[in-house]
C-alpha cells in the first residue's frame, strides 16, 4: 500500500484553528478522490485516513469512501471494518431517534 508522497507538519495557534483543520480535511479528501480516479488505491487510503484525523464530524462520508478505496485495491477486511463502523454510526442514530420519539 503506498501512502502520500510528502509529510506535512503544520502548527498553527490561533482561534481559527477549527477552520484550517476543516479546510485541510477538504483538501485531504480531495487527494483521496483524485487519488481513486487515477486508480492509486493506496495514496488514497492515506488521504482518507489523514482526513479522518483531522476531522472527525465528516467521518461517516470519509469512512465510507476509504472503504471504496480498499475495495478497489482488494482490501477486503479493512474495507468491512470501515464499512462496518459506519454501518455503527447508523445504528447508534436509529437508537438515539427512537428514545427521543419514545418520550
Amino acid at each position: 500500500m503506498s501512502g502520500l508522497p510528502y509529510r506535512v507538519a503544520i502548527v498553527v495557534y490561533d482561534s481559527s484553528l477549527s477552520e484550517f483543520k476543516q479546510r485541510l480535511c477538504e483538501k485531504l479528501e480531495g487527494v483521496g478522490d483524485a487519488a481513486v480516479s487515477a486508480q492509486r488505491h493506496g495514496a488514497a487510503v492515506s488521504g482518507y485516513s489523514a482526513a479522518l484525523s483531522l476531522d472527525p464530524a465528516s467521518r461517516q462520508g470519509l469512512l465510507i469512501k476509504r472503504s471504496k478505496a480498499h475495495v478497489l485495491g482488494g482490501s477486503w477486511e479493512d474495507a468491512l471494518d470501515d464499512a462496518n463502523t459506519v454501518g455503527s454510526f447508523v445504528s447508534r442514530r436509529v437508537v438515539l431517534v427512537d428514545s427521543v420519539i419514545a418520550r
